[in-house]
């Protein structure tokens, strides 16, 4: 059985491949199986689990994209001249 040190340490890969259909790191077997077990007998770890899910979906939620003003970027070239000179 793992323990929640184990656990802790690869919590954040754990949630990546069960809540992403491409997940970068896969568990085997018999490794997602002793998460699941030991995440049944431990509220603590299912708890933590939960605010890492938690704070992704937070995160994600808030990726905003900025698009500079036509100013902003003339300012930047200018900047840059400048540098080079």
């Amino acid at each position: 059985m793992i323990t929640c040190q184990t656990l802790f340490n690869s919590a954040s890969d754990y949630v990546e491949s069960t809540d992403s259909s491409n997940p970068v790191v896969r568990f085997s077997l018999k490794q997602r199986i002793s998460i699941r077990f030991h995440l049944l007998l431990c509220k603590y770890c299912r708890l933590y689990l939960k605010q890492i899910r938690l704070t992704s979906r937070t995160a994600s939620a808030l990726t905003v994209e900025v698009t500079p003003t036509d100013q902003e970027i003339e300012r930047l070239v200018q900047r840059l001249k400048q540098l080079d000179d």
